[in-house]
């Protein structure tokens, strides 16, 4: 099916970012898929494997509570800076391949609000074969729609391009 071979992309892409980042990065896992949507891995170091295997198990089917995501993965690494004492490059990696089925306000609204505080979580969002520009453009410093496994693989590898300089990421 059209949609077992989009996950089984987004799924690689995935992988293959989750191998390639340092040891020494935070990564975190936050997914909505069937089984329906939480935080499947904690923020935080040498956490490879476990992200490895959530990925693996995620599927496909399910919404879209992108927004919900969204307020979620932006309060867990506003609560992790402030825990460092404002140290450390953060960024919210979205990947999606589907509209919001939720309201994105709550979450532009707490991205205005950072935003004016000068304390904004940079937002990397990468579309995958979406029809056209997604809602969450508008709040990206980073945006891409990949259209193939190759150019979401980029994507990926684009939005985590410096992150061997920096500590820690989502």
């Amino acid at each position: 099916s059209m949609e077992g071979e989009r996950i089984r992309s987004a799924k690689m892409a995935a992988i293959e970012l989750v191998n390639r980042v340092p040891d020494d990065v935070a990564m975190g896992l936050y997914v909505f898929d069937g089984y329906g949507e939480g935080e499947r891995v904690k923020l935080g170091i040498n956490n490879r494997v476990a992200m490895l295997k959530k990925i693996q198990e995620i599927d496909a089917s399910g919404g879209t509570p992108l927004g919900r995501a969204c307020v979620q993965g932006t309060e867990t690494l506003v609560g992790k800076r402030a825990m460092q004492l404002g140290y450390g490059e953060f960024r919210l990696i979205v990947l999606t391949d589907g509209e919001s089925s939720d309201s994105l306000n709550p979450f532009a609204r707490r991205m205005q609000d950072l935003v004016n505080k000068g304390e904004s979580i940079p937002l990397y969002t990468i579309g995958f074969q979406l029809s056209g520009d997604h809602a969450l453009r508008k709040w990206s410093v980073f945006y891409q729609n990949a259209q193939n496994l190759e150019e979401l693989k980029k994507a990926l590898a684009d939005a985590t391009a410096e992150l061997e300089s920096f500590d820690p990421v989502k």
